[in-house]
């Protein structure tokens, strides 16, 4: 089922100081959702939405993942490999990655920022070796074609 997620973060633990805080607000006699406040509208973050696809994607970067899948796919300690819709996520989240980042095309550092996030909780590997590890590994040895 964690296919169905688009990427795994771990964002670590909060100091102590951070958890006292916390602590403070959860625990206070009034409750810590009353001062939220909106970072962005409705309607700026459908925009987002319809502006990641229309971020460029070429030949070259849509080979580099194909190529990452079919590395793992030909692993052997590889018990479960990336499923295409993994790949797809991979090419999604690289887009929105090089929006933030200012640019309406990927590169291939947008595949590789992205790739441990996207693709470690979806792959099994044989051994004492984390998804994280070996998708490190495969962006290492496979090169841009």
């Amino acid at each position: 089922q964690l296919d169905r997620f688009t990427a795994q973060l771990s964002m670590g633990f909060p100091d102590a100081a951070a958890e006292m805080a916390m602590l403070d607000v959860h625990l206070g006699a009034r409750p810590a959702l009353g001062d939220l406040r909106s970072v962005v509208t409705h309607e700026e973050f459908l925009s987002w939405q319809e502006l990641v696809p229309r971020v460029y994607l070429g030949e070259e970067v849509k080979r580099y993942i194909i190529d990452v899948a079919g590395h793992m796919r030909a692993d052997a300690r590889v018990l479960s490999p990336p499923s295409p819709r993994a790949m797809l996520m991979l090419a999604r989240v690289a887009q929105a990655h090089a929006l933030v980042s200012g640019r309406d095309f990927v590169v291939p550092e947008d595949v590789r920022v992205m790739a441990a996030d996207v693709l470690a909780h979806r792959i099994i590997v044989s051994g004492d070796e984390g998804g994280h590890g070996y998708v490190a590994q495969v962006l290492e040895k496979v090169q841009l074609a």
